[in-house]
């Protein structure tokens, strides 16, 4: 877009959105995971005072599958960084590396 305004304003739309969503997610999973902890701990629910159905049991899950709840899969968030910054971690972890082995009396390589 050529107008900074609008761009602007497009991107801070774009970051309420994404913030709205993850807010929603962390109340889905509280939810569920309320709903879980009181079903496993007491065996019944707190708003009846009777045992889960199947349908409700089966709802918790499904709602817990949108979030994400009972996957196996590790999100890794990584940061951009420039070449600087990159040069500057491996010569930092090779004079670690240097250090660790001149103090253990053996050659690195």
């Amino acid at each position: 877009m050529k107008n900074p305004k609008v761009s602007a304003r497009v991107d801070a739309i774009t970051q309420q959105k994404t913030a709205a969503i993850a807010r929603v997610a962390v109340n889905d999973r509280q939810l569920v995971t309320n709903k879980l902890r009181a079903w496993v701990e007491d065996g019944i629910d707190p708003k009846t005072g009777d045992e889960p159905t199947p349908a409700q049991l089966q709802a918790a899950q499904l709602l817990g599958r949108t979030v994400a709840m009972f996957s196996d899969k590790q999100v890794v968030e990584t940061a951009d960084r420039s070449p600087e910054e990159v040069a500057e971690e491996i010569e930092r972890r090779l004079a670690e590396a240097n250090k660790n082995s001149q103090s253990d009396g053996e050659p690195l390589h």
